[in-house]
């Protein structure tokens, strides 16, 4: 059952990056939230009101328009959480590819059973 609520809540999420909804993809969510970017931790959200969404960052560093959702392995799951290897690809606004990133994200639930991301790490 982890398997498949990690599974659409990584689907749901990128849905929402994509559309640059700051309260659906802090809907999707846990925290504390964080990244792992190489060695550092950066992003760290205590609540959803410190969550900053990277999209604008993105969009005026990269050219990004959206991105999509490649692959979801599910390399280990226990009830309650479920850790998953996330392939995503990055786009342009006219349609090209410039990069495809390969992830860890965790996926957890809290004790009312709210499925979200809590860490994402690359």
């Amino acid at each position: 059952m982890s398997e498949e609520f990690a599974r659409q809540t990584i689907a749901d999420y990128i849905k929402a990056f994509n559309a640059d909804d700051h309260q659906a993809m802090t809907s999707l969510l846990n925290f504390p939230f964080a990244w792992l970017i190489g060695d550092k931790v950066v992003g760290l959200a205590a609540t959803a009101d410190d969550f900053v969404p990277p999209t604008a960052r993105i969009r005026r560093d990269e050219g990004w328009h959206h991105s999509e959702l490649d692959e979801v392995e599910v390399l280990q799951a226990w009830e309650g959480k479920a850790h998953c290897k996330v392939v995503f690809s990055r786009f342009k606004n006219d349609g090209s590819k410039y990069m495809t990133m390969e992830a860890l994200w965790i996926v957890t639930t809290t004790d009312d059973g709210h499925w979200g991301i809590q860490w994402m790490s690359r």
